[in-house]
């Protein structure tokens, strides 16, 4: 299993100036890490919607690399989101999956199908051109500025484990961010940085 906390500061360190699209599961930890805010748009109270979102950027902005950052749970509640990412064959696309079996957001109940579903199968079968699997931290380190290189949709699944404390979760060696942005607020942002 992969620290959740480990495999975001991975994503962000080689991100470039890619606009990133994040679950719940993903921002609340994201926002401590990431230096570049303009670029980031949380959904968390979108859930199921971080592929959707993240592929209208995509198409809109082809010359940059687009990150959907999701939760098992969220996607699970759009798992269509992926055939129609995979339908538009967006090149610079890259879907990562944090997969921790649970709802983190309304008390850590499992998610259905924990330890029997294979998400990059499921890609893969939606249609995605490059789909992986890690639970091992370094072999993702060494391997995810490759994956951002290819020419997508591509996908990424995570086994990661929540640090101890679950959503209460605060990193300790990480200033306290600027506080969270309304979805709209996040989005004119974007589009500003964007333009």
């Amino acid at each position: 299993m992969i620290p959740v906390e480990e495999a975001l500061r991975i994503m962000h360190d080689e991100r470039g100036n890619s606009p990133t699209v994040l679950s719940y599961t993903g921002s609340r930890l994201w926002r401590y890490i990431s230096t570049r805010p303009e670029l980031d748009l949380p959904c968390g109270s979108s859930m199921g919607k971080v592929s959707n979102v993240a592929l209208g950027i995509a198409l809109a902005k082809p010359e940059r690399k687009v990150l959907a950052i999701d939760g098992d749970g969220a996607l699970l509640m759009n798992l269509g989101g992926l055939v129609t990412v995979a339908e538009k064959e967006p090149t610079n696309f890259c879907y990562v999956l944090l997969q921790d079996g649970v709802y983190l957001t309304t008390g850590e109940q499992p998610v259905p199908g924990v330890g029997k579903v294979d998400f990059a199968a499921i890609a893969r079968g939606a249609g995605f051109a490059n789909c992986y699997t890690f639970d091992d931290v370094e072999e993702f380190a060494v391997q995810f500025r490759d994956i951002l290189q290819q020419p997508g949709p591509t996908f990424v699944a995570l086994k990661v484990e929540n640090p101890p404390g679950g959503r209460n979760y605060r990193p300790a060696d990480l200033p306290e961010p600027a506080p969270s942005r309304r979805f709209g607020e996040a989005a004119r942002d974007m589009a500003k940085a964007l333009s």
